[in-house]
């Protein structure tokens, strides 16, 4: 391609991409108030619509070959994608980033403006690139780490996790980050070409980070019930003030909650069929058997070595075995109305659980299901 052209396209794809962030960040500027993750959204959203516009620059030719602006526009990028990832961290633990360092890093980082300036030479510049790739790799990992527990936690108190589960966010920090690394490492080998692929995969991945963000239900998870929770769910020994607690040793500790949780609980299931309320929870189960969340925790992890997740989603597989099975000839349901109807609100759930528990699909059940009967 021409490299008239070529340079051409890839400023109007410049173009295009500070246009999108800019209405984003109008269209999010009502949301922001919803949570405080919507707020750092609407935030991540104004700061890369201003990364992007900064790079106007180097339409003039005074910029086009000048080193130093190159260096001060990639450490102005990692700086920007510090701000960014912060929105990560909030959707996988919410409220993790109130904390004033956090802020404090990204601003810090930009010293290194003035240095390289008051410094110029490899050794500078190579420098804050490894810092601040190593910055933003740590918080990836706290990411990661923070995605783990809130994976726990869902598990240990919800029967379902369309709508509140962070693998998303695992998924497209890994992506931006690679982009943020990889584009500002290589800033000085970027061609017109990778820069026309670069803006249209950014405006690809934050389409599905915005529409994601816009469904996503944060979950508040307090310090105290995550230590429950991480608590009950350790395949450890349970703590020696559990047991004082209860006046004797872990495994009396352990037969106290059996006595009162089990009989309760399998009424709860298998007579009122709690599990087919689509959105029920550990607290809700919990307060229906007159006990606590952490003492059915316990129960479930400790003597029944199960998640709540888990627990509940095996009764709702057995629910919609026996619809499947008692289907009438000619009066068969669709498979969308059976993960209704045994409590399931999604079918992509509802297939992959029942399969995970069958090791089929609920068609391929069906199919079998008919044979026997005819």
């Amino acid at each position: 391609m021409n490299l008239d052209i070529a340079e051409s396209l890839a400023h109007q794809m410049r173009g295009m991409t500070i246009m999108y962030f800019l209405l984003w960040s109008v269209y999010l500027f009502r949301s922001r108030k919803q949570s405080r993750m919507m707020a750092l959204l609407f935030l991540s959203s104004i700061c890369l619509f201003l990364g992007f516009l900064k790079d106007s620059i180097f339409i003039l030719d005074s910029c086009k070959s000048n080193g130093m602006a190159d260096i001060v526009v990639g450490i102005i990028d990692m700086s920007v994608g510090m701000l960014v990832c912060n929105f990560f961290r909030e959707a996988v633990k919410p409220s993790s980033t109130k904390a004033p360092l956090i802020w404090l890093v990204p601003l810090v980082y930009l010293l290194f403006i003035p240095l390289c300036i008051c410094l110029p030479g490899s050794t500078t510049v190579f420098a804050a690139s490894v810092t601040g790739s190593i910055i933003v790799l740590v918080t990836l990992i706290q990411i990661m780490v923070y995605a783990l527990r809130h994976k726990r936690y869902i598990e240990q108190n919800y029967s379902c996790n369309d709508d509140i589960s962070v693998r998303w966010v695992v998924v497209c920090s890994l992506i931006y980050i690679s982009f943020l690394v990889s584009y500002t490492l290589l800033f000085n080998t970027v061609t017109w070409l990778s820069e026309v692929v670069f803006c249209a995969l950014c405006m690809v991945l934050w389409t599905y980070i915005f529409y994601t963000a816009l469904h996503h239900k944060v979950v508040p998870v307090s310090e105290e019930e995550s230590a429950e929770i991480h608590e009950a769910s350790e395949d450890k020994e349970l703590s020696s003030d559990a047991a004082q607690e209860e006046g004797g040793s872990d495994g009396a500790f352990l037969q106290s909650i059996r006595q009162s949780v089990e009989q309760s609980l399998r009424h709860c299931m298998e007579d009122e069929k709690l599990y087919l309320n689509p959105g029920l929870s550990l607290k809700n189960v919990a307060s229906s058997i007159g006990s606590n969340t952490k003492y059915l925790s316990v129960y479930l992890n400790k003597c029944l070595g199960i998640t709540f997740y888990d627990y509940i989603n095996s009764f709702r597989v057995r629910e919609a075995q026996t619809i499947i099975e008692t289907m009438a000839v000619g009066e068969r349901l669709n498979m969308a109305d059976v993960a209704l109807k045994s409590g399931f609100n999604s079918v992509s759930t509802f297939n992959r659980y029942f399969r995970k528990v069958t090791g089929m699909n609920p068609k391929d059940y069906y199919k079998e299901a008919e044979k026997s009967i005819v």
